[in-house]
């Protein structure tokens, strides 16, 4: 099932304009679109004659390049489409929102209350600790006998 969102929130827009710029304004409203580039371009001309957009701003400049970068394209009917470079930038998009306020800790540790239930892949003696320990091994320690002897 395809849903479509035909709702545009005035105040979304202005803070994404004030946040992101047109590209990442023109990537949301793809995504709201379903990826229809031509919905897209047709929002924000919308957007321009109602004043959210600088009249100023040259929308048909802002296409060109689109297309120029190969963000958008034309499919074999001519129908605007969104490329694989367009695909990657949505999502390029989409970490840096998520992911760009996050910030590295000094020490590069963080408590926690338990500890995990797996073993630190990037650590060859982690890896090997718990190798050694799994049930139907022997610890390389262990000798067999009652007290390890």
């Amino acid at each position: 099932m395809r849903h479509r969102y035909s709702y545009l929130d005035p105040d979304l827009i202005r803070q994404l304009l004030a946040e992101m710029g047109l590209r990442r304004l023109f990537n949301q409203l793809l995504l709201q679109s379903g990826g229809d580039v031509e919905e897209a371009m047709r929002w924000m001309r919308m957007l321009q004659q109602r004043g959210y957009l600088d009249e100023n701003i040259d929308l048909d400049a802002f296409f060109a390049q689109l297309e120029q970068e190969n963000l958008i394209g034309q499919d074999g009917e001519g129908n605007l489409v969104l490329t694989a470079g367009g695909e990657r930038q949505i999502r390029r998009d989409a970490l840096d929102e998520i992911f760009g306020g996050l910030q590295k800790s000094m020490s590069g540790h963080h408590s926690v209350a338990t500890a995990g239930q797996h073993v630190d892949r990037l650590h060859p003696l982690a890896a090997e600790r718990h190798e050694a320990h799994r049930p139907g091994r022997r610890h390389p320690h262990d000798r067999g006998g009652p007290g390890g002897f």
